[in-house]
């Protein structure tokens, strides 16, 4: 995963997150902490993007 600006600069390098409750609640801590408008982008193969998903729910 990595965080990138509208302009596309990079605002966190790629880096990896586990599916673990700490890890996924941090992540969404992380982005919910972001200025301006956010989008996550997910790519949607087999369940590994429903802890994310959920979380923000």
């Amino acid at each position: 995963m990595c965080i990138l600006n509208p302009y596309g600069e990079v605002v966190a390098s790629p880096y990896e997150v586990m599916h673990t409750e700490p890890e996924v609640s941090g992540l969404v801590a992380r982005i919910l902490s972001l200025d301006g408008d956010v989008r996550v982008v997910m790519e949607a193969t087999g369940a590994y993007h429903l802890p994310l998903l959920t979380s923000f729910k």
